[in-house]
């Protein structure tokens, strides 16, 4: 495997850091081109001017040095003679010629040329990357000799071009470092309020007070913050109108279901009453033992209603939880010892050894497993002899409580309506029991769930926040009561 991994450039900032970089990069790449055209053609032109100052030089040194001369070969001997000394001065490879006798290092074109003009002039041939110029040796205005001058065009371009380029090279990479930490500057400047308007929209939530975002300037950025911060004040809008709506709505929800279970008992009350009515006109003597047996009715469903009230009052005046510290130990104890005396079913309790602190309202957590243990009991079969098990640990800084039955259990279908209002499992009951005792533990920051597998059992688990963080294990430092 490699040591490292190559990024993918997904996103907008690296996209736009790249495409920066990469124009300045083309731009000094055509400006690099373009000053080597230029130094190239400049080069060139001062190269010629070089070299024909440097043969007209040489040739006037080579007709002042046979000025003495005598004879057309004592002027070719002289001007041989100089040959060494030209060479050393002026840096150059040079041969003589005489143009009777011209050898085989000149050629036919060469010699014709030097021989048949009658007006004689020196020209330069520059192929096979060489500067090479032929002068005319010329004796009493007649030419008698070639001299050819040799130079190599590497000598010129690398003492003038290269160490140009090079120098310039440096000033670029510095100036494409420079560019590219500006890049970097610029494509975050852009990509910054994106990324701002990003994590608003992922804290983002209905019913709750969403910040704005303050853009002063009037771009493309500020229009869309401001669509944002348009959409943001709608939202809420929205919300408000909503939660109404909602509220409304349970209100009318509440209404029925109130009317529903008072209709209930009041139903048994009215016949009860009419069948005393009936029955005193037609036995009068035995109206004492009828009266007892209707009023004990009536008392039933009376304290019916009583229980109705007191359930729909609860729920629609819960009270705000007083969360202080508490030793929840204690509370699933005291919880414990109300049930534990039943004969018809076994209660168990395991508890940790260590006390376990939580912030929770008291009264209410008692209410909710009173509630809790009240609705095991209650799922068990007459067919069975019931158990319930009470157990209480710390797991991951959570302190959680579950109540376990061997009841008829919760079908899939009906799990995740379990803690709704005016839901119930149950002939009999108000159904809010269980939406009580979850608002209850939401305000103590908790939560509470279940997990049930029909005719096997129901388990409830209430999961809170440790104060002091104990490392306990599910099964170490654990009493078990009866």
């Amino acid at each position: 495997d490699w040591p490292f991994k190559i990024q993918k450039f997904d996103s907008l900032n690296s996209k736009i850091q790249i495409s920066l970089i990469m124009v300045i990069l083309l731009s000094f790449l055509i400006i690099a081109f373009i000053t080597n055209s230029f130094l190239n053609n400049h080069i060139s032109r001062d190269k010629d001017r070089y070299f024909r100052d440097k043969i007209e030089s040489i040739a006037n040194e080579i007709q002042y040095s046979i000025a003495v001369a005598q004879s057309s070969k004592e002027a070719i001997t002289i001007a041989r003679n100089f040959r060494e000394r030209i060479e050393n001065i002026h840096n150059v490879k040079m041969e003589i010629y005489g143009l009777e006798r011209p050898g085989r290092n000149i050629d036919y074109f060469t010699h014709a040329y030097f021989t048949k003009q009658e007006e004689i002039q020196p020209f330069t041939d520059k192929s096979y990357n060489k500067h090479i110029s032929y002068i005319p040796i010329l004796f009493r205005d007649k030419a008698v000799g070639v001299s050819t001058i040799e130079t190599t065009e590497a000598y010129f371009e690398h003492a003038y071009v290269y160490d140009f380029l090079g120098s310039i090279f440096n000033v670029y990479v510095f100036l494409f470092l420079i560019a590219s930490v500006i890049a970097i500057f610029i494509a975050r400047s852009i990509t910054k309020p994106l990324a701002l308007l990003n994590q608003k929209l992922l804290q983002l939530k209905l019913g709750k007070q969403n910040e704005l975002i303050g853009w002063e300037k009037d771009d493309e950025i500020g229009n869309l913050i401001s669509n944002y911060n348009h959409m943001v004040n709608q939202l809420e809008e929205s919300a408000n109108i909503l939660a109404k709506t909602e509220r409304d709505s349970a209100w009318r929800e509440m209404a029925k279901q109130v009317a529903h279970e008072i209709k209930n008992p009041l139903t048994p009350m009215k016949l009860s009453i009419q069948y005393l009515g009936k029955a005193i006109k037609q036995n009068p003597e035995d109206a004492a033992k009828i009266s007892n047996r209707i009023s004990s009715t009536l008392l039933e469903q009376i304290n019916n209603l009583t229980e109705i009230a007191n359930a729909f009052s609860n729920f629609a005046e819960l009270p705000q939880s007083s969360n202080v510290k508490i030793e929840l130990n204690e509370v699933v104890e005291l919880v414990h010892n109300l049930f534990r005396k039943r004969e018809d079913m076994d209660i168990y309790l395991s508890v940790p050894i260590d006390p376990i602190y939580v912030y929770a309202d008291k009264n209410q957590l008692i209410r909710i497993l009173n509630n809790l243990v009240k609705n095991a009991t209650e799922a068990i079969p007459n067919t069975r002899r019931g158990k319930i098990e009470m157990k209480l640990i710390v797991k991951d800084d959570k302190a959680i409580i579950r109540v376990k039955d061997n009841g008829i259990g919760i079908p899939d279908d009906m799990k995740d309506k379990i803690f709704q209002p005016k839901f119930t499992t149950k002939d009999s009951g108000s159904g809010l029991g269980l939406a009580i005792s979850a608002n209850m533990i939401e305000s103590m920051n908790g939560r509470i769930y279940l997990d049930s597998e029909v005719d096997k059992g129901t388990d409830f688990f209430i999961e809170l926040d440790v104060i002091r963080h104990s490392y306990y294990e599910d099964d170490e430092n654990i009493i078990t009561l009866d």
